[in-house]
C-alpha cells in the first residue's frame, strides 16, 4: 500500500455511518492552538467584557502555533458555571444590573464593569487562569468549505472531528495484492486487495495472514482520498463494474 497512501498520512475517523480511513497529505497537516471555548482578555480590557475574545465564536477555535501569542492576553481562562456565578454575585454586590444566567455570551455583551470591580474580578480570574503550557497543541488539517477554511483537528482528545488514532505505519505495511477500478460520474474509484507483511515474510504486523479489502474514492467535505474496509467483496466483485488493474 506504499504507493497508495505515499506522502500521505492515514486517519480513522468514527463517523455514525462507518468507520473510515482519511488520506491526508502530509505536507498540508500543521501544528495549531486548539483553544476550545477559552476567553482570552487582551491587556487593558478586563473591564470591558464586550472586547474578550470568545475562541471559537467572536474568535477562531484553531490558530496556527506559530501566529498565536499566549503574551497578548492579561488572562486565559475557561467560563465554567461556577465563575459565571462568581462574576454574577460581584457584579450584583458593585451594583451592576445584569443577569447572565449561565450564558457567556450573556456576560461579553456587557461594555463597561465599574472600576471597583477589577480588583476582586482579577482574584477570581486568576484561580482559574489557563496558563501557556496548558493550552492544547495539536495537529491540523484545513480544508474549504462554502469559501471558509476549517480545520480537520487529528487529535483523540477533541471529539468534534471524531479523529480517533492514526494509522500510517500500519497501512504502509499491508501488501497491495490485487487492485480493481471503475470510474462514476468522473471520479475514479479503486478497490485493493492487501496481505499484512507476515504473509511475505516482510514484517509482522498481524498474527493472521488474512486478507483485508478496502475500497478507495473521494471524500467530498475534506477532498482528500478515503478508505473503507470491505467485508464478503470477493465473491460478489465480478458482478460489478470495477475492473482488474496492473498493481
Amino acid at each position: 500500500m506504499e504507493k497508495v497512501i505515499l506522502n500521505k498520512r492515514v486517519f480513522q475517523q468514527e463517523t455514525r455511518m462507518d468507520s473510515r480511513y482519511l488520506l491526508l497529505p502530509a505536507e498540508e497537516i500543521s501544528k495549531y492552538i486548539e483553544l476550545g471555548e477559552y476567553i482570552g482578555i487582551p491587556h487593558g480590557e478586563i473591564l470591558h467584557p464586550n472586547k474578550w475574545l470568545y475562541f471559537g465564536k467572536n474568535a477562531p477555535k484553531v490558530i496556527p502555533k506559530e501566529e498565536f501569542r499566549y503574551s497578548d492576553y492579561e488572562y486565559v481562562f475557561y467560563p465554567d458555571n461556577p465563575l459565571l456565578k462568581e462574576f454574577q454575585e460581584l457584579a450584583t454586590a458593585n451594583d451592576l444590573v445584569i443577569h447572565i444566567g449561565g450564558n457567556t455570551e450573556n456576560m461579553l455583551e456587557i461594555e463597561e464593569l465599574p472600576f471597583e470591580m477589577e480588583g476582586k474580578l482579577k482574584v477570581i480570574l486568576e484561580q482559574e487562569v489557563i496558563t501557556e503550557n496548558e493550552l492544547l497543541v495539536v495537529e491540523a488539517f484545513p480544508y474549504e468549505n462554502e469559501g471558509n477554511t476549517h480545520f480537520l483537528v487529528l487529535d483523540s482528545q477533541t471529539t468534534d472531528d471524531e479523529i480517533s488514532y492514526e494509522y500510517t505505519n500500519d497501512f504502509q505495511k499491508l501488501h497491495l495484492v490485487s487492485s480493481f477500478q471503475r470510474e462514476v460520474e468522473g471520479q475514479e474509484e479503486y478497490i485493493f486487495k492487501t496481505l499484512p507483511e507476515s504473509h511475505t515474510n516482510r514484517g509482522n504486523l498481524y498474527n493472521t495472514t488474512s486478507e483485508r479489502w478496502f475500497h478507495l474514492s473521494l471524500e467530498q467535505k475534506y477532498q482528500v482520498p478515503v478508505l473503507v474496509e470491505l467485508y464478503g467483496i470477493e465473491d460478489i466483485l465480478s458482478f460489478t463494474a470495477f475492473t482488474e488493474k496492473t498493481v
